[in-house]
């Protein structure tokens, strides 16, 4: 039976960041790129960048140094849907994150034609950029993830731009890959430990998962009979993205069951934390405008539910409580 990983602390992060810095010329780099293809049978496309270690090591020691210097400023919490704050650094299972093992199956150094970057790629289309660091001589792994920066916008504007080669300058017309020095996570011995929770959902499409858990339960919202209107509710909440991630943890922390069992409370709750909400003459939840529902989520979810309903909190590990496919 295969040990589940066991995360580190800020300290044993910052050991092996350190550790990656002090060795950089003792380590192998390899850097793909990834462009999101959804709607297709594959949906990652992924490419190799061909380049020499020693003209990226001033970017990637700044990326190394970045995150020592945000793990010591931010605590560690567990991922959650909800939580986003920038003094948090949030961590997850590797085998949690949604189509991880696609995305890192496509490191290789076997380079070839349909998968190393070339002048007939469209920098445009790529996404994000995944940075394997190793060490052969223990085998330590380390891999960055961070967020394309695209030049385009700016290079197809009418200004005028030029470059000097010592003796005039020139109209600059070449495309530029530029390779940022943040990350917005990483991952080490199995866990990711996240920096930018909205830019690592992206990566790595979060936003269907989360698609997914709504349309699987929207027949038992509706069948609950709890809110007038659900499905105008439910529609609401899945083209807002800052509802859609809401609305599936109160799902999945059984937001609506406690809302049921326990709506003969409804009342003294509205009263007790001053809530906007209108309620039928039967205890039903009036949905009538998209101004009602955030505090309809706050009362699904464990602001009032689960704490105030069923007088216990309940964390809400959405992904690791759901698996797709």
């Amino acid at each position: 039976m295969n040990q589940r990983p066991q995360r580190h602390s800020k300290e044993e992060l910052t050991q092996i960041i350190e550790s990656f810095l002090s060795t950089y010329d003792r380590i192998q780099v390899d850097i793909m790129f990834v462009r999101k293809m959804p709607g297709k049978p594959k949906t990652y496309k992924t490419y190799m960048l061909e380049c020499d270690k020693a003209s990226v090591k001033e970017m990637l020691l700044g990326t190394l140094e970045y995150m020592i210097q945000e793990i010591g400023r931010r605590s560690m919490e567990e991922y959650d849907l909800e939580l986003s704050r920038d003094a948090v650094v949030q961590y997850v299972e590797k085998s949690h994150v949604l189509h991880s093992d696609a995305v890192l199956g496509s490191i290789t150094q076997q380079l070839n034609q349909e998968n190393t970057l070339n002048q007939d790629v469209d920098f445009d289309k790529l996404n994000f950029l995944v940075i394997q660091l190793f060490r052969p001589g223990d085998g330590e792994k380390l891999l960055l993830f961070k967020k394309h920066i695209r030049n385009a916008a700016s290079l197809k504007t009418k200004t005028a731009r030029f470059s000097f080669n010592g003796r005039e300058f020139r109209p600059f017309t070449d495309r530029i890959l530029t390779i940022g020095s943040n990350a917005e996570a990483f991952l080490i011995d199995g866990f990711y430990y996240i920096l930018n929770r909205d830019k690592f959902n992206s990566m790595f499409d979060y936003k269907d998962a989360f698609l997914n858990v709504v349309e699987e339960h929207t027949k038992a919202i509706v069948d609950t009979n709890m809110i007038t209107n659900a499905q105008g509710f439910i529609d609401q909440c899945k083209n807002d993205g800052r509802y859609l991630p809401r609305l599936t943890k109160a799902i999945l922390g059984k937001g609506f069951k406690n809302l049921v069992e326990y709506r003969l409370k409804l009342n003294r709750i509205k009263k007790e934390y001053g809530l906007n909400i209108e309620l039928t003459d039967d205890e039903k939840i009036v949905y009538s405008r998209p101004e009602d529902a955030p505090e309809i989520l706050n009362l699904l979810m464990d602001h009032y539910v689960i704490s105030a309903l069923t007088e216990h909190r309940m964390l809400a590990k959405a992904i690791e409580k759901y698996e797709i496919g």
